[in-house]
């Protein structure tokens, strides 16, 4: 009895008027999902286009090994400093471990630092 209620109760949703506003856009009931659906499907059917957007020329289908791509190849982005970050990052373990060196044989002449 409850299933046959639920069922009236859509019948009689999609069958009634939504109201409209000021665009003549349907305000009201009805999922944001659904509504989401719906414009995606409307501007994938544009001439021309493909469902998301990528031309299918830019989308290999399938590899000799029988892989097939699904997305488009995304392109690799390096940041502009990332060279210099990776230098000034060598640089300093370098300047890191000479002075550890450094303190090590200073420590060893003064007779603080024994090693058997």
């Amino acid at each position: 009895m409850a299933l046959e209620e639920l069922l009236r109760l859509r019948e009689q949703d999609t069958d009634g008027a939504r109201p409209m506003d000021k665009g003549g856009a349907a305000v009201g009931k009805g999922s944001l999902i659904r509504k989401a659906a719906e414009l995606a499907q409307s501007s994938a059917e544009e001439p021309g286009e493909e469902p998301d957007g990528i031309p299918e020329t830019d989308v290999p289908t399938q590899y000799e090994d029988g892989y097939v791509r699904r997305s488009p190849v995304q392109p690799y982005y390096t940041a502009e400093d990332y060279e210099k970050k990776r230098i000034r990052k060598i640089l300093t373990y370098a300047a890191v471990a000479c002075i550890v060196v450094l303190l090590a044989v200073a420590l060893m002449r003064s007779g603080m630092l024994r090693l058997r």
